[in-house]
């Protein structure tokens, strides 16, 4: 049974140092958004800041659309939103309506290591009719 074990482990150790991947801690280039870092933005303002740019379209009051939109910004490394993704939506045009909200919003700055970086962050936008 040791013999066995230890073939095993022999046989499998040298595909294992050539599957680990190698993740850079620094963006090498200016185009890199991260993912996550030590200080991450924030709206300034809070998310209630975001609320008072959103708005129903008639479309969704008329079917009652109420629900959760998750929407990706790309904050550069002033805080501005660059641009913005739907990762999941509703529809009815508040899609729209919750990314134009994010574009308009200003962002603290996120850093890694005390350098400001460029980062993505999820958002998520609650629809829900009074």
């Amino acid at each position: 049974m040791y013999r066995l074990f230890l073939l095993l482990f022999v046989s499998f150790f040298p595909l294992t140092s050539f599957c680990q991947v190698e993740i850079p801690m620094r963006a090498t280039d200016d185009t890199t958004y991260y993912m996550a870092v030590e200080v991450m933005p924030e709206p300034i303002g809070g998310i209630e800041e975001i609320s008072t740019r959103l708005y129903y379209t008639e479309e969704a009051q008329k079917n009652n659309i109420e629900g959760k939109i998750y929407v990706l910004a790309y904050v550069n490394k002033e805080g501005i939103v660059d641009s913005t993704q739907i990762l999941q939506g509703l529809g009815y045009g508040l899609d729209g309506v919750a990314s134009d909200a994010v574009l308009q919003s200003k962002f603290t700055v996120a850093k890694q290591d005390g350098v400001p970086v460029k980062v993505e962050v999820a958002i998520p936008i609650v629809f829900k009719l009074d």
